[in-house]
């Protein structure tokens, strides 16, 4: 339905930290009597909101046009705050436990859980393609919920505010370039197979026109190809290992 935007689809929100936001989650925002669609077959979880004081809000759900939402919430630790129109529970949310929180010394501060956190008693194997925090540790196999993990060797430095982001939200002038060029991927269907020619290794995800994920692979340099049995259009994300990524749209017939 033409509602003003794109309805949220599957979405994946997970290994988060949220530090002293006055809002950390607002779902369903806006909604109103034109924009009526609720997110849907959507995933919170293994994130972290750390609050210093009880003011602050951890989930705001909107009532408005909420029928047929669908959000699966697990293992997301809050140790304090407040709630609107979301009654969590155990397995949804984890509530006051002292993640033993304290500012990192990084050039950009952030707060990182340190020995005793109680995230060490909700750790999770999913997602295994989640291998490494913010700081470049490895995650293994016992994640801890939020963006950080207690040891590891630390091999990414914390980027600058004005470096990330989204070119209309924060202006990055990183001078690095923000996608790749056909120079160092080119994907393309032949009309019955999906093929991929990358001079630059990284991930391919190929998602239906609804949304959801069906294919998922790595990639190395040369040319690869991909068999889609299902006719339709489909949208492909390549993402480099530097983290450099593509969009494209394809059509199997």
């Amino acid at each position: 339905a033409a509602n003003e935007y794109f309805q949220v689809k599957n979405a994946i929100i997970e290994f988060n930290t949220f530090v002293n936001c006055t809002q950390a989650f607002r779902i369903n925002y806006n909604s109103s009597s034109s924009l009526t669609m609720p997110p849907i077959g959507t995933v919170i979880a293994n994130n972290h909101i750390y609050n210093s004081s009880s003011s602050n809000t951890n989930v705001n759900i909107d009532l408005t046009n909420s029928t047929g939402m669908d959000v699966t919430w697990s293992n997301n630790l809050m140790n304090q705050g407040k709630y609107t129109n979301f009654n969590y529970t155990a397995t949804q949310v984890i509530s006051g436990k002292d993640a033993k929180m304290a500012l990192a010394g990084t050039t950009i501060n952030m707060y990182e859980p340190g020995i005793g956190s109680a995230l060490l008693n909700y750790t999770t194997t999913e997602n295994a393609e989640v291998t490494n925090d913010i700081r470049g540790r490895e995650r293994g196999t016992a994640k801890l919920p939020g963006c950080s993990q207690l040891t590891g060797t630390i091999s990414r430095a914390m980027p600058v505010k004005t470096e990330v982001g989204a070119g209309f939200y924060n202006n990055p002038s990183t001078g690095f370039k923000q996608t790749l060029s056909s120079a160092d991927v080119d994907i393309y269907s032949d009309g019955t197979q999906l093929i991929a020619r990358c001079s630059v290794p990284g991930n391919i995800l190929v998602y239906d026109i609804s949304g959801k994920k069906i294919i998922q692979n790595p990639l190395t340099e040369g040319t690869t190809v991909l068999n889609i049995s299902k006719k339709g259009n489909y949208i492909v994300v390549f993402k480099s290992v530097s983290g450099f990524s593509t969009t494209t749209k394809i059509m199997i017939n």
